[in-house]
């Protein structure tokens, strides 16, 4: 009788099991580390329900959510190389920005077997930073390149994305971790990876102009995360891999960065493991 009770609880609680949001934040090269958490993810079958992604995070949450895994994305990122990466970058002559981008959207439609939203094996919402109108934009449907176009577009790197009145930039301005893009997708809990703000300060380096701005900016992305967790109480888990020393746009050993996605998210498996499970899941089914 016992074990017949303990059998249907466990398929009772398979079906109730909650439904689990991504959010893979902006970073540059960072980004990278992305890949570490999706395959930490794979290896303790973690089933993703939704994705959030902007800039970098973008580009990996399409990847996962067009079909790859973890170490497939991971065997793409190491075969890039400087030189490749060099190859990427398409100098723009205007005075929007010093990338124009397309060469980077050419290389991601060979790779990524959808064009649309609606093609994605998991739903995926991808945010940007619309200047003309002042307010974040957010992409659930249409072109999944064009989505993805815009969110990357980091000012003063890369030109802006213009879309009928709309100037796109970087979705990291307006929101660097997603908080809020999977909302009313009935997610119960949330993984959030930051590889955008966790920045190392060093009392005893002399600040130029350059990390000034850089610190700055950090300081007030990390304001903007910590007023959007505010609702989300004790329904996430945030994940933050040791890439801070890391440039947004330095070249570095691909590798590397993904074990640290590895290694930060092994820390928290237990955590999210426990959190992505209802009470009385937790209390019968240890």
């Amino acid at each position: 009788m016992v074990l017949l009770l303990s059998q249907a609880l466990s398929k009772l609680f398979f079906k109730m099991g909650k439904k689990i949001g991504l959010l893979l934040s902006g970073g540059g090269i960072r980004g990278f580390a992305h890949i570490g958490v999706l395959k930490v993810l794979d290896k303790n079958n973690i089933k993703i329900s939704a994705i959030g992604g902007t800039s970098i995070g973008a580009i990996v949450g399409a990847l996962y959510a067009s079909g790859y895994t973890g170490n497939q994305i991971e065997e793409i990122a190491v075969k890039l190389k400087k030189k490749d990466m060099l190859k990427l970058i398409d100098i723009s002559l205007g005075r929007e920005g010093l990338v124009k981008g397309d060469r980077l959207i050419q290389y991601l439609k060979g790779l990524i077997p959808v064009n649309e939203f609606s093609e994605l094996k998991i739903p995926l919402v991808i945010n940007a930073t619309d200047l003309t109108n002042k307010k974040e934009v957010v992409f659930t449907q249409g072109s999944l390149f064009n989505a993805i176009r815009a969110s990357i577009s980091l000012p003063g790197v890369f030109t802006p994305y213009h879309e009928k009145d709309r100037t796109l930039v970087d979705g990291a301005i307006t929101n660097p971790v997603c908080l809020g893009l999977l909302d009313g997708l009935d997610i119960g809990f949330y993984i959030v990876v930051n590889v955008a703000t966790n920045f190392h300060y060093d009392p005893n380096s002399k600040l130029g102009i350059i990390k000034q701005m850089q610190y700055s900016m950090y300081m007030l992305q990390e304001e903007i995360i910590r007023l959007k967790l505010e609702p989300y109480k004790r329904r996430y888990v945030m994940i933050e891999p040791d890439v801070h020393r890391l440039r947004l746009l330095e070249f570095t050993n691909v590798k590397d960065v993904i074990e640290k996605g590895e290694k930060a998210t092994i820390q928290n498996i237990t955590l999210i493991r426990d959190k992505s499970k209802y009470f009385l899941e937790r209390v019968f089914l240890r």
